[in-house]
């Protein structure tokens, strides 16, 4: 039922226009609440009684990826200030996994969106100077950086989680009936946890063996995308892919949409990328 749910909200989105505006209506007045909540000292833990700072992060990042696929789809036009915000809302989370997609979201659109106007040459120039002044300004925030990583003394290590010991704990007793059937639905406990904090795992928990068919279409979708030249949408389901597999928020859960929209844009946009030279 959410899978069928989740493709009539993503055709609603490629089959009309008014869409855009709609989403961006909704994105600005859930920005607003969510800056007018965090002045009145609240933090983003505290928006729900269900909800994290990383899953909220995550949920941010969905909706401006939704926004920007949804205006380019029907504009032509790259948005770059969700990628700002979304970048913004995960440096305020302090989650890793956040920070890394909405760094690598903001910095891609960035490129595609100014690529076209400038020759291999000026590129590189730009790529060096922008290099050069993030490591004069790392130098001049260095406490900060590290404090943002270690997120303040509660973490030993920005790359060690427990992520790698629950991931580890799932393949410990994998065998072939694992493999085809998945590890059924009931409760199961790794490394401490029930969450599996991966959707892809998660998803192979549930329906076992046709989470390779799910990474197939994946898999085809990307390739289509860059053999197309739609540069755009192969960035958007890049960060995409890359985020669901830190938490289970994706496939067969409430944000599908976001992820089948994308994937509907490759195939159903006809028009050129803008070319990179």
């Amino acid at each position: 039922m959410m899978t069928i749910m989740s493709i009539g909200l993503s055709m609603y989105v490629v089959e009309n226009k008014k869409s855009v505006n709609i989403l961006k209506f909704i994105y600005f007045v859930f920005t607003l609440y969510v800056t007018i909540y965090l002045l009145l000292g609240n933090t983003l833990r505290d928006i729900s009684e269900v909800s994290s700072e990383n899953f909220f992060s995550a949920m941010f990042l969905f909706l401006s990826i939704l926004v920007v696929t949804a205006n380019y789809y029907w504009s032509s036009k790259i948005l770059i200030y969700p990628g700002i915000l979304t970048l913004i809302v995960s440096f305020i989370a302090l989650t890793r996994s956040s920070i890394i997609a909405s760094l690598l979201l903001f910095l891609l659109l960035i490129f595609i969106k100014f690529s076209y106007r400038f020759n291999k040459a000026q590129l590189i120039i730009i790529f060096l100077a922008v290099i050069t002044t993030i490591l004069i300004f790392v130098g001049k925030i260095e406490d900060l950086i590290f404090n943002v990583l270690y997120r303040y003394g509660t973490r030993s290590s920005f790359i060690e989680s427990q992520r790698l010991n629950i991931w580890e704990d799932y393949f410990s007793d994998f065998d072939i009936i694992k493999f085809i059937f998945g590890d059924g639905t009931g409760e199961h406990v790794y490394g401490g946890f029930i969450n599996l904090h991966n959707s892809y795992l998660m998803y192979h928990q549930t329906f076992g063996i046709l989470i390779i068919g799910i990474i197939i279409l994946f898999v085809v979708s990307m390739v289509y995308a860059f053999y197309s030249k739609k540069y755009t949408y192969a960035i958007l389901l890049t960060v995409l892919l890359v985020r669901i597999g830190f938490d289970e928020v994706m496939l067969v859960w409430a944000y599908d949409y976001v992820l089948i929209t994308v994937i509907l844009c490759i195939y159903l946009d006809k028009k050129k990328q803008i070319k990179l030279e």
